[in-house]
């Protein structure tokens, strides 16, 4: 049986306090609006955040924090529950990621009745 690495993180950092999200943000506290626009830039940092992430789990060993030479099939199979913040454009960037890299996604929303996060699979 493969262990499977489940990685609990939140959209963007700093806007919520998300204990649960373990694992850190996709994307920092703002996103220059020039980089809003651009689809391959979003993606690539959204990979690069997922790969920094998973190095801390397993896969090869590697002394810095560059992830320039990394590739997801190095790792363990990765699942993850993405706890969202707000800024549909950096969500979807993160799916289309988690869609070309076959990385499962359960969304979280923050439900303001209960002060709970409620999970959305995404299929």
């Amino acid at each position: 049986m493969i262990d499977t690495v489940t990685l609990n993180m939140c959209l963007c950092d700093g806007r919520h306090n998300i204990p649960s999200a373990v694992d850190g943000a996709i994307f920092g506290e703002t996103i220059h609006p020039r980089c809003m626009r651009s689809e391959g830039y979003l993606e690539d940092h959204a990979y690069s955040a997922i790969l920094r992430a998973a190095m801390k789990y397993g896969g090869a060993v590697y002394s810095d924090d560059s992830t320039d030479d990394l590739n997801i099939e190095q790792f363990k199979p990765i699942t993850i529950n993405l706890y969202v913040t707000g800024l549909t454009v950096a969500l979807i960037a993160v799916l289309n990621t988690c869609k070309r890299h076959n990385i499962p996604v359960t969304l979280y929303h923050y439900d303001r009745d209960t002060g709970d996060y409620f999970p959305q699979p995404v299929a």
